[in-house]
């Protein structure tokens, strides 16, 4: 039974049932109604049950959590982040003009002379002089760039920034320069020659000079690199792909530059080329996971991912993990139920060994008590592989906005919700069933237990068993839509019936559970 955006959650009789879902309009409008709950009689509930649900509701926040953290960000989000204050996108054609009233867009090969910043600060770049004009290039993979010549550059009016320490990210490539040259900096004042904050290349290396004294600084390459600079307390830092920190000791500290921004503008005399893709300018230093964020964003953008290095969170990022795979050790290896809570996952394809499995709770950041439901039984964990699969997954993506991108309809594996467990569910993306968490009741039938095998259902034609043998097949080579039952619960103590207890969320519905900027456009 797949659950709609209809208005108010419509409640039958029956055991409890979380079966999320959301249907996105083509207006974006969001029902009322994400949860769709059956909630049972009284003389069908008892006091395990009724902990089983509570701890479902526990694992879907932490499945919500793990998925907020590894869907790339997009522009929007980038926009609600604090202290933003410098925004040059070479991607964005409608911020480029080869006029400084900006009139006429600028195409390829076109000399810019306005560029806009889309912080919000209105921190605009100008050159007014056609001469000293940079020129706009649309490079190989369309990767739109600003390609600077020296004494080429722009410059904003005065931009007054309170800082409380800084952080700086640019994607730029330098081919053979030989020459001291700017990529950006921020001036003390309007009048000044002195630049407290700026991205330089000097002597085959990029510095990030924060403050005064000694810059830190990363080798120079021919390649596209993506930098990140920081400023606070502890003094200055630079990051190469997100990677390997280089420290200084100048402080900026609490202060506030008045002067301009400027790219380029240098006097160095070699025709050399400097170009820069994209800049991002804060206020204040960010908190590493803030970093991680941004870099996570323009890495994916530019198509710089490769340049990650572990343990960055977005060298390889899967908003859903894979299940444990029950089978990972051999037979008889244990007495009981034992399990290290990871999931197993292909290092090379990314793809997942099984698609229904056990709990990965360890890669979730859970305790091993976790694993369980009330009943001491561990759960059954079962996903959509392409929501697991994809890596680098952006949030209107794995929302299913996005379907040539990430279209989980046309997955053969999708999981799908029927009262009955004979249906293949959704094809619309953003209604596909993406995870789903299934305890088998008391009577425990179907679930994992010692040395990894499962219970098997007991033989018999009643309707009850041949419902909710859809929660037991793990046929993992089944290149079909996996059909799990979400049935009316119809064992009352001390009789048979159907008891498995079910909870289900698509991509949208799952992160909704987090705060408001993380969700669903």
């Amino acid at each position: 039974m797949k659950g709609q955006a209809r208005g108010a959650a419509r409640r039958q009789r029956g055991w409890l049932l979380l079966g999320v879902s959301i249907s996105l309009s083509a207006t974006l409008l969001i029902g009322a109604a994400l949860l769709h709950r059956q909630s049972g009689s009284a003389g069908a509930l008892d006091a395990v049950a009724t902990q089983t649900i509570a701890r479902q509701a526990r694992l879907a926040n932490a499945l919500a959590a793990h998925a907020g953290r590894y869907v790339v960000d997009e522009e929007r989000d980038i926009l609600a982040m604090d202290g933003l204050v410098l925004w040059l996108d070479g991607a964005d054609a409608s911020t480029q003009f080869s006029d400084v009233d900006g009139l006429v867009a600028a195409t390829d090969r076109a000399r810019l002379a306005l560029w806009r910043d889309k912080s919000g600060r209105a921190h605009h770049l100008l050159q007014p002089q056609p001469s000293l004009r940079p020129t706009v290039y649309v490079g190989g993979a369309g990767r739109r760039h600003v390609q600077l010549l020296p004494s080429e550059g722009l410059a904003s009016a005065a931009a007054s920034v309170d800082y409380a320490g800084a952080t700086s990210f640019i994607v730029w490539q330098a081919v053979s320069v030989t020459d001291s040259r700017r990529l950006l900096s921020h001036k003390e004042t309007l009048t000044s020659s002195v630049s407290l904050l700026a991205w330089q290349l000097d002597s085959g290396a990029l510095l990030w000079r924060s403050g005064s004294g000694s810059a830190s600084k990363t080798a120079e390459s021919p390649a596209w690199q993506l930098s990140t600079g920081i400023n606070d307390a502890a003094g200055g830092r630079q990051w190469l792909a997100g990677a390997n920190p280089q420290a200084s000791t100048n402080v900026l500290g609490t202060q506030t530059l008045a002067g301009a921004f400027e790219i380029g503008t240098d006097t160095a005399s070699a025709e050399n080329y400097l170009r820069i893709a994209e800049v991002l300018h804060f206020s204040r230093p960010l908190a590493d996971g803030e970093r991680e964020r941004v870099e996570g964003y323009l890495a994916y953008k530019w198509t710089l991912q490769g340049s990650l290095q572990a343990p960055h969170r977005f060298q390889a990022p899967h908003p859903l993990p894979c299940p444990a795979n029950p089978a990972g050790t051999a037979a008889g290896s244990y007495t009981a139920y034992d399990d290290a809570g990871l999931e197993t996952r292909d290092a090379t394809t990314g793809k997942c060994s099984t698609q229904v499995g056990l709990l990965p709770w360890q890669t979730l950041g859970l305790q091993r008590r976790d694993a369980f439901d009330a009943y001491g039984r561990p759960w059954t964990y079962a996903v959509t592989p392409l929501l697991a699969e994809t890596s680098g997954a952006r949030r209107s993506a794995f929302c299913g906005q996005a379907s040539a991108l990430l279209d989980a309809g046309a997955d053969t594996q999708r999981l799908g919700l029927s009262a009955a467990g004979d249906s293949d569910g959704a094809t619309t993306a953003s209604e596909v069933v993406a995870v789903a968490l299934v305890s088998h009741g008391a009577n425990g039938q179907g679930a994992y237990g010692a040395n990894r095998s499962r219970r098997s259902l007991p033989a018999g034609s009643d309707e009850y068993l041949a419902v909710e043998s859809r929660n037991y097949d793990d046929a993992q080579g089944d290149e079909q839509a996996r059909r799990l039952a979400a049935a009316t619960v119809t064992r009352l103590p001390g009789t048979t019936g159907f008891d498995d207890l079910l909870w289900s969320a698509t991509a949208p519905a799952l992160l909704l559970r987090l705060p408001a900027r993380a969700r669903c456009p």
